[in-house]
């Protein structure tokens, strides 16, 4: 191996040990070529002395020249990464001093999601490779808490339901203090430079940062900043569609993503599983009453998970298929389809350092 794919390599190995998500090697390569998208050889170097936590840029230069190394402009360069979404960086106050903080980006979600306002053919192609071929069985684990959870979408809570502002959506923008922004679907966009449009929705503004993240976002122009007002009037556009939301996997996400069934690749890889209902973090369930229902195949067109099929021009729904997102319910005009609680509830993580506690134990 040449000196230059060697220090693609260390990287991979290094990701692969350090960040919650593994950064795990495939037979073709194509996660060095990942890396190749977004570091020079020299930049994959320097982010050989980052970890999974944020580190100020004395205690990073500190390290560096323990090990022989002198990077002039180091703060630049690691900016310049952070720019590129290859590596995090952030201020966070540091006694009464606001400090520049760095770490390491996972690969998803991560430094995928933050190409997308600079998104090439090319790295798509090669993010499809390797999501397809290698990372899906890293990003879905049952022995691992999932980064996103599903939650059910407004129209499909009755007053009956009990729903905790972690699962409710209108909560959780109301509770929001800071800026709110939405960015386009770097999975739906990918599929635009394939010719492979997506057969769901129009949309490509689907994913939405709140708070912090949005500031980063923002601060970074590569988000549009919106209103609590304008976003519900996008969850409701989301609904029509029938899109599933997937919030963070925390009490307090910073992100929720409105995905389909046919192009984000967090929904299409874990259809490969036999269960894939064990992969959400949902508390919810739906149910057919055949009483009520008349066969008319509305939730069965709008089912991004196939869950939902016709047997003797009755819904029925295969629970191991069913991501509790309640899109089938908020268009049943028979209202034979509800949604139901689970017996036992899954309570997300505090927050991100939590739910990344939680994956690091596991791994």
């Amino acid at each position: 191996m040449d000196a230059e794919n060697s220090v693609y390599r260390r990287l991979q190995q290094h990701l692969d040990k350090h960040l919650p998500l593994r950064y795990p090697p495939a037979e073709s390569e194509v996660e060095i070529r990942l890396l190749k998208h977004l570091f020079s050889s020299k930049e994959a170097d320097l982010a050989l002395y980052l970890g999974n936590l944020p580190q100020p840029l004395e205690s990073i230069k500190q390290e560096m020249i323990k090990n022989g190394i002198s990077i002039d402009n180091l703060e630049e360069k690691l900016d310049a990464l952070v720019e590129k979404g290859a590596i995090k960086g952030k201020k966070l106050l540091i006694g009464e001093k606001a400090e520049k903080m760095f770490s390491l980006h996972q690969f998803s979600i991560g430094m995928y999601e933050s190409q997308v306002d600079r998104l090439t053919k090319e790295y798509f192609e090669d993010a499809y490779e390797y999501f397809t071929g290698t990372f899906y069985k890293e990003f879905h684990r049952i022995d691992t808490p999932c980064q996103m959870r599903t939650i059910p979408v407004k129209r499909s809570v009755t007053a009956d339901i009990h729903v905790n502002t972690y699962d409710d959506v209108k909560q959780l923008i109301e509770d929001c203090e800071g800026p709110i922004s939405v960015i386009n679907c770097i999975c739906r966009t990918g599929m635009d430079l394939l010719d492979k449009p997506c057969a769901h929705t129009d949309l490509r503004e689907t994913c939405i940062q709140l708070g912090p993240k949005a500031e980063v976002f923002i601060e970074r122009g590569s988000a549009r900043p919106i209103t609590k007002e304008e976003l519900f009037e996008l969850l409701d556009e989301f609904e029509e569609d029938g899109l599933i939301l997937q919030p963070e996997n925390t009490q307090h996400p910073e992100v929720i993503h409105a995905c389909c069934g046919d192009c984000c690749f967090n929904l299409t890889q874990v259809k490969r599983f036999a269960r894939p209902a064990e992969f959400f973090a949902s508390n919810y369930y739906v149910e057919v009453d055949p009483e009520k229902c008349r066969g008319c195949r509305t939730c069965t067109d709008r089912c991004q998970m196939q869950a939902v099929s016709l047997v003797e021009r009755m819904a029925v729904v295969d629970l191991d298929l069913c991501s509790g997102c309640g899109n089938c319910v908020a268009y049943c005009l028979s209202k034979a389809i509800q949604l139901k609680k689970k017996e036992i509830e899954i309570i997300p993580p505090k927050d991100k350092l939590a739910l990344n506690q939680k994956i690091m134990e596991n791994k």
